[in-house]
């Protein structure tokens, strides 16, 4: 252990413009006593379980009291979801909470989940409109997130809802989704559906299909936390975007890792006759896994049509699908 003193001479170090001198032992000996005292109280604090525990509570308690209206929302949540026989008795941190649903996340879950795998940024937005029908689809999508334990942030993009729809959508919103976690979002753009002629003047057609790039468009530049620099480029670069549907249904988390051998790839053109993409096993890089990133991409076809009769094609060479007989 080190002390570093320093003397010097200050006229204004009295009101009789003399200097005050410190011994430099003197100094020595209350530096000491500090850290004898500071020693002592820490081993205080780890002898004495009931001291150290009313510490961790109260640091636990300042961690989280940014979260504190999820916890008035835990009555909601578990009649929403409702509780089977296996989840019956199951309670929260403390005795005087309330039953917790096996979704719930607790809120170091919640924190936890702000980053995916090696703390990659990831960003999980659906395209809806204001109808009842994608209402109910956008809710299963939260729900669906929550369940898989979805990490990074989930936002849903609503676009051409008038002001009433808009205030609607927004209350729905805070009050049932915003509880389930704090990563949770509402985006609402304006309405882009409408279709212009090579003048660039409406023709009084909607093309609803449009909301979808257009809205992705809108978020990416006046999103909660997005925006575009002066070089044109998102501020957000190194964030994974996923955009999906509201009615598809999340079975596993998105990651932007795809090394499980059940991941089909699809490049190139498949080969006359054989039904059977030729780099279907692999990426177009040759590897026989996929990390998103700059200028590597991926997507997911659209839809099969007849091609799911190519078994070899949508579930690889070796799928028991082949293998089914009627």
């Amino acid at each position: 252990m080190v002390f570093i003193s320093t003397g010097s001479r200050n006229p204004y170090a009295s009101r009789n413009g003399k200097s005050l001198r410190v011994s430099p032992r003197l100094v020595g000996i209350f530096a000491m006593s500090m850290c004898l005292w500071l020693f002592a109280l820490v081993a205080v604090v780890e002898e004495s379980p009931d001291l150290k525990n009313e510490v961790t509570q109260e640091e636990r308690k300042i961690g989280l009291r940014a979260k504190r209206f999820i916890n008035k929302e835990k009555h909601w949540l578990r009649d929403r979801l409702g509780t089977d026989d296996e989840t019956k008795g199951r309670t929260g941190p403390s005795s005087n909470e309330p039953e917790s649903h096996p979704w719930e996340l607790t809120q170091l879950e919640d924190i936890a989940l702000r980053v995916g795998p090696n703390d990659l940024s990831i960003h999980i937005v659906f395209s809806t409109d204001c109808t009842p029908y994608q209402h109910w689809q956008s809710y299963s999508f939260f729900l669906a997130a929550l369940r898989v334990r979805q990490p990074g942030r989930v936002t849903q993009i609503a676009s051409g809802c008038n002001e009433k729809e808009a205030e609607a959508l927004r209350s729905w919103f805070e009050e049932q989704v915003q509880p389930l976690s704090l990563r949770f979002g509402l985006h609402l753009t304006p309405h882009f559906s409408a279709v212009k002629d090579e003048n660039g003047k409406a023709t009084g057609e909607d093309y609803e299909f449009f909301n979808k790039p257009y809205g992705l468009k809108h978020w990416l530049e006046e999103g909660e936390g997005m925006g575009i620099d002066s070089s044109g480029l998102p501020w957000r670069h190194d964030t994974i975007v996923a955009l999906l549907d509201p009615d598809q249904i999340l079975i596993r988390p998105i990651t932007g890792h795809f090394q499980s051998p059940y991941d089909v790839f699809r490049s190139g053109d498949s080969q006359e006759g054989s039904g059977y993409n030729k780099d279907s096993s692999k990426t177009m890089s040759g590897e026989t896994y996929f990390t998103v990133r700059h200028g590597h991409p991926v997507s997911q076809e659209y839809g099969f049509h007849d091609s799911w009769r190519a078994y070899a094609s949508v579930a690889g060479l070796d799928s028991n699908a082949s293998k089914v007989t009627t």
